[in-house]
């Protein structure tokens, strides 16, 4: 049976469901185990668990920015190869967020607070990234020049590194600007 297109409001609905899930804790299954070494948690001080969990608040941070940026770029992106790739990327990072949230639920730890304003940016952040792709070429008769010469071949296989290359660097930036605030 073939399933029907998805209308406007089915398509705003999963968007907020893919939202929500990226800011409330445990809203999401993880489909790979835990990548640690062995079933055994090391004892650390007070002094040292506040450290780690501080960090790891940090990483949770990136992992939800993450998702803002992979969703915000879906949404814009007018590409459906882009917009494919977009969510394929969002959902295989879906792991990461679940392992930073079960090491904080570990160390006794939350989330910070800020997580939903981080992802409001990160979306906004995607959102501009995903419009701006194709406004690269800024006229019809430029984007049919674009299709005609295959470039959009082309572009597909290298995007994939541009997407890490991206993520590298908005990781690193949404970090720094976070690192402060999220940190409690």
């Amino acid at each position: 049976m073939a399933l029907r297109p998805l209308s406007k409001v089915d398509q705003l609905l999963l968007g907020v469901d893919k939202a929500l899930r990226a800011v409330v804790p445990h809203s999401n299954p993880s489909t790979r185990p835990l990548p640690v070494s062995s079933d055994e948690i090391p004892e650390l001080t007070i002094t040292e668990a506040r450290h780690v969990a501080g960090l790891m608040r940090i990483n949770h941070t990136g992992e939800v920015c993450a998702q803002g940026l992979y969703h915000g770029q879906a949404f814009a992106a007018k590409d459906n190869g882009v917009k494919q790739a977009m969510q394929q990327s969002a959902e295989e990072e879906v792991d990461h967020l679940v392992w930073c949230e079960t090491r904080l639920d570990e160390l006794g730890s939350h989330a910070s607070v800020f997580t939903p304003l981080w992802y409001g940016m990160s979306f906004g952040l995607g959102a501009v990234a995903g419009a701006s792709l194709m406004n690269l070429a800024w006229d019809s008769s430029q984007r049919q020049k674009l299709k005609s010469a295959n470039i959009y071949k082309t572009i597909s296989p290298n995007y994939q590194s541009t997407i890490n290359a991206q993520k590298r660097y908005w990781h690193k930036w949404i970090l720094k600007s976070c690192i402060i605030v999220s940190w409690h």
